[in-house]
């Protein structure tokens, strides 16, 4: 290897290994496939000089190399399939395919390459120095908050925060673990292979590797990834088994120096375990260190277990995609496209695994996930690399007769083993630097400077016309390879930067409406203050303090002052909304053309089609589309009239509004909101091309309901005003936007009809929340309920079996489980039903109490384990707690928060009465009623929001009585909203039960 080669493959080593930040990164592993491709190929180029002079070409190619290529191969001829099925899709599996043929070059070039040992060891250390600099970085993150490549963290000592520069935890301790036996390699190792290299340089690299194994172990343990722990244990007891076993009639290279060193590798050998031991007891107790997040809890049964079913779910995924297409599978790549699809049909067949559900885009097992993207083909070229490694490693392993280069092999071995036992658990062959320093080990301990007897391996000599064919197609691959990988890429990065403005819109969005109850606040006050009425009576004359002609001019000039206080408040508001509409509309501007052009350069890069569907929404495009059809243009209900309609998939586009331009100038406001939404749901479901996820179903069905209301008041509007109009073409419309909206609203139930113990937003245990829609069965079901078509009444009655059959298996694995999400719609479709008819009124209510009467019987009994008086002591402890904290920020004098406390403590008794003197039933009735008779939803107790209300109008009653001062009072009222709406969980699905108790008992009278 030439010198140049060897600095660029460093360089490589550490830009794949460390370019992180901010303003770049997206998915870590991105911009590192793209520098790895680049880097590469400059190495090639700079080989290519003497390519061309040699007349021939000597390969070595081992059986491992080849059977990498064959999955390569497999990799290919998966696109098949995708190409039949999404070929949308196509151009991101080439993609992947191309650069896994990429690994394949680099693998027999490092095979070739590094025939010395002096420049394998020397690779090792780089990697075992960027090892260092992810773990230090780690650390901070952990302890300090801050991270040298990703900057500040929102808290300190959480595992989240080590990201170091591969982005997530586990493969931050995969890497360590890899790098483990190298570093343990340096420091009991005699001969590095280094020429002209004296002892202080070893013995430095010993102190460095020894400090580095140390660093990567407590950075392991910090972590707290099971798997990691296992890959650790199963490395290294092949590593000593392996060793003891082999190394018996083994010789050293150099007695002399073997010698030598012993002395010093007894010492580094009894501090190597004691420091290990002090970092594992460490970090497996509760001490300063870990701040109460000691290993231990990861081993608990119940967190094992539910983490294992969420595994197993993944891994059942990617067997049930392999069904698709067994011999080639469905396409390298399209696990993360097909998992929701897959993971619906093993939920469906064992409904066991429905609180297990991960939003997963990996199957968190490259093995199954191999299986499922390239079927046997190469399922089964993996598992001939895996049998080719492991007889090659006895092969060496009993030809090998110097001890020295035996450790060496085991250490890379066991980096090799510690991967792929994670690989098991997880993807680390989908990540940099993981896979480089995969791809390393494997093809050294595979290559040249071990295999000197050719187990497994052989020269490839080409000449001539086989050499021209090998290097162009190298250089064809890696060619490829760069422009697929800096296309994804930049991409990416354009999204990134789209994205970063879609948040700064929802931020102004945030402060934009703050503003505006402020501005409503100062108008009203402007209105009291004109009128001299609530907080300004006291400037009427009759009530002012002084009298007279001076008291008057007094209270004249304090009224002019305070209007003119007003006001000015009244226009530094108004000119602030203002200027964030300016803002707002600014990067409404940049989101768009960055998630443009981040499709244009790559249609596959599906989340910028899901965010450009929400952009399409917005009221500045509506306004434009206004103008345009008012203008007499119908560009826009052709799909033809801006880059967010061009960007469409063409399977999607349609011109179905065409119908309405004659109308178009009349009603444009309505024609335009509904071709923005019809725009939305088309880039949504251009999104699913290549970008599966379980909010698209959600969203598309809620604005179908949302487009079918419109078009219903359109249809109304134009019968009222007498304009003539095609009514066939408007029930065609409506027909399809129906079929729409039930096709994705079944999906959205179905992709995920469970896991809302880690998704509350899809069933929220608190009441009040789920009812403003944090409730996917409540939200489908009322969907379905507004459009007010008869054809949706069976879809209703299916969410409501869909949330009970959810509910039931739910309650088994120990989550709550009450389904009262589509009562409420049941309840709204009983009146229909009976107004329609009061005999098939009473059988629908009979058949009704028959579906829930499982999930009544089992929630009569779970109400009894409730300890409701424990629960309200817990939540009158909490909000005590948070309000001591709020005064002792605010300076209140200790002997006044002490009697603010004991009040507060006194509210337990008073809520423990209130609580035992509520009738559920008579608030059920009271509901029922409503919604049956008149179809009102919005007739509701809502006992957290009733609860919060309560003690907090209790606490400010208290507090105002005893803290005088108005702004000390103005901040306390401002923060004790937060500490008030923390509801215990036991009362919350107290209020959930009873409700839906009741609910039945009252549809039970109904029937009577």
């Amino acid at each position: 290897m030439t010198k140049v080669e060897e600095i660029f493959f460093h360089l490589m080593i550490i830009v794949v290994a460390l370019l992180a930040g901010k303003k770049f990164t997206y998915e870590f592993s991105v911009p590192k496939y793209a520098a790895l491709a680049t880097i590469f190929g400059i190495m090639l180029l700079i080989l290519l000089p003497k390519l061309i002079k040699r007349k021939k070409l000597d390969i070595y190619i081992s059986f491992a190399n080849l059977s990498w290529l064959l999955f390569a191969v497999a990799s290919f001829v998966s696109i098949v399939y995708v190409l039949l099925e999404n070929s949308y899709y196509v151009l991101y599996s080439t993609n992947v395919a191309f650069f896994i043929l990429l690994t394949v070059i680099l693998s027999i070039y490092i095979s070739n390459r590094f025939f010395s040992k002096e420049t394998i060891t020397k690779a090792m250390l780089t990697f075992v120095g960027t090892g260092v600099v992810i773990a230090i970085d780690s650390l901070l993150a952990y302890y300090v908050g801050r991270s040298i490549f990703l900057g500040r963290f929102d808290q300190r000592f959480s595992k989240m925060n080590i990201l170091g520069t591969i982005g997530n935890p586990i493969f931050v301790a995969n890497y360590m673990t890899m790098l483990l036996p190298i570093a343990f390699y340096f420091v009991f190792a005699d001969d590095y292979g280094w020429k002209n290299k004296g002892k202080i340089a070893k013995l430095t690299t010993k102190i460095f590797c020894f400090v580095a194994f140390l660093l990567f172990l407590t950075v392991d343990l910090l972590c707290q990834t099971r798997s990691e722990y296992i890959a650790m244990f199963l490395s290294f007891a092949a590593f000593w088994i392996l060793y003891f076993a082999y190394s018996r009639n083994k010789k050293v290279d150099d007695e002399k120096e073997n010698q030598s060193n012993k002395r010093l590798r007894r010492i580094l050998t009894a501090l190597l375990a004691i420091c290990s031991l002090v970092v594992f007891w460490l970090f497996g107790t509760n001490n300063p260190l870990t701040q109460g997040k000691a290993i231990a809890p990861r081993f608990t049964p119940e967190v094992i277990a539910a983490d294992a079913d969420t595994r197993i779910l993944a891994w059942l995924a990617a067997v049930e995609q392999w069904k698709e297409s067994k011999v080639i599978g469905t396409g390298i790549g399209t696990y993360q496209i097909k998992a929701i699809d897959m993971m619906e049909k093993v939920m469906r067949e064992k409904p066991k695994y429905l609180y297990a559900w991960e939003n997963f885009k990996r199957a968190h097992n490259d093995y199954v996930q191999v299986l499922g993207e390239t079927g046997i083909f190469g399922f089964s070229s993996v598992i001939l690399l895996a049998v080719a490694l492991i007889f090659y490693a006895f092969a060496y392993m009993r030809r090998e007769t110097s001890k020295d280069n035996l450790f060496l092999f085991l250490s890379l071995s066991s980096s090799f083993i510690a991967f792929m036992v994670q690989s098991f658990f997880s993807f680390p062959g989908q990540l940099m630097p993981n896979a480089l320093l995969a791809i390393f080990v494997a093809s050294v301990a595979v290559g040249r400077y071990f295999n000197r007897w050719f187990v497994l391996a052989k020269n490839v000599d080409l000449s001539g016309f086989k050499k021209f064919t090998a290097v162009v197609l190298a250089f064809f691959v890696v060619i490829f390879s760069i422009y697929f990988t800096w296309n994804y890429f930049l991409s990416e990065y354009n999204f990134k930067w789209g994205e970063y403005s879609f948040k700064m819109i929802e931020a102004l969005s945030k402060q934009k409406s703050q503003l505006q109850e402020y501005e409503k606040l100062y108008a009203q006050k402007f209105k009291e203050l004109e009128s001299l009425s609530g907080e300004f009576a006291r400037l009427r004359p009759e009530n002012y303090p002084v009298k007279g002609i001076e008291g008057e001019r007094q209270r004249l000039l304090e009224i002019a002052n305070i209007r003119a206080s007003l006001q000015k408040s009244l226009e530094t508001i108004r000119k602030n909304i203002v200027e964030i509409d300016e803002k707002i509309l600014e990067h409404e501007n940049k989101a768009r053309e960055r998630f443009i052009k981040s499709v244009k350069i790559n249609h596959t890069y599906g989340k910028s089609h899901f965010y450009l569907s929400s952009l399409a929404l917005r009221s500045s495009r509506i306004e434009k589309i206004q103008k345009v059809l008012e203008s007499g243009n119908y560009l826009p209900l052709e799909q033809r009239f801006d880059d967010i309609q061009k960007v469409i998939f063409p399977d999607y586009r349609s011109a179905d509004l065409l119908f309405l331009s004659e109308f178009a100038s009349s009603y444009s406001e309505t024609i335009a909101l509904l071709q923005a939404a019809l725009d939305s749901c088309d880039l949504f479901k251009t999104s699913l091309k290549s970008f599966n996820e379980r909010n698209t179903y959600k969203a598309l069905a809620m604005r179908y309901a949302a487009i079918y209301i419109l078009l219903d008041q359109l249809e109304s509007k134009l019968v009222e005003n007498g304009m003539p109009f095609d009514r066939n073409n408007f029930s065609k419309l409506k027909d399809q936007i129906v079929l729409e909206f039930e096709n994705f609203a079944r999906k959205t139930i179905e992709k995920l009809p469970g896991a809302w113990n880690k998704y509350p937003d899809w069933k929220n245990i608190d009441y009040a929340r789920a009812f403003s829609g944090e409730d996917i069965y409540r939200v489908v079901a009322k969907s379905a309920e507004d459009t007010g078509d008869k054809r949706l009444n069976e879809f209703i009655v299916w969410v409501a079996e869909k949330e009970i059959w959810a509910c039931e298996n739910m309650a088994k694995k120990g989550v709550w489980a009450v389904p009262n999400g589509a009562i409420d719609s049941i309840c709204v479709l009983i009146g229909r039903i009976m107004r329609e008819d009061e005999k098939r009124g009473k059988e629908f209510v009979e058949n009704v109490l028959g579906m829930y009467k499982s999930s009544y019987e089992r929630l009569k009994v779970d109400l009894q384990k409730i300890q409701v008086e424990k629960a309200v002591e817990q939540y009158i402890d909490q909000v005590k707690d948070g309000v001591v904290k709020i005064l002792n920020d605010l300076k209140v004098d200790k002997n006044r928060i002490l009697t603010i406390e004991t009040s507060i403590k006194r509210l337990e008794g008073e809520l423990r009465r209130l609580l035992s003197s509520l009738d559920w039933k008579i608030v059920a009735r009271y509901e029922v009623n409503f919604l049956i008779k008149d179809g009102q939803h919005r007739k509701k107790v809502l006992l957290s929001n009733y609860l919060s209300d309560e003690i907090r109008r209790h606490i400010e009653e208290i507090t105002g009585k005893i803290v005088t001062d108005q702004t000390t009072l103005a901040k306390f009222k401002e923060n004790l909203s937060g500490v008030v709406k923390n509801i215990p969980f036991d009362l919350l699905l107290w209020e959930r039960i009873n409700r839906f108790i009741s609910y039945y008992d009252v549809l039970a009278e109904y029937f009577e």
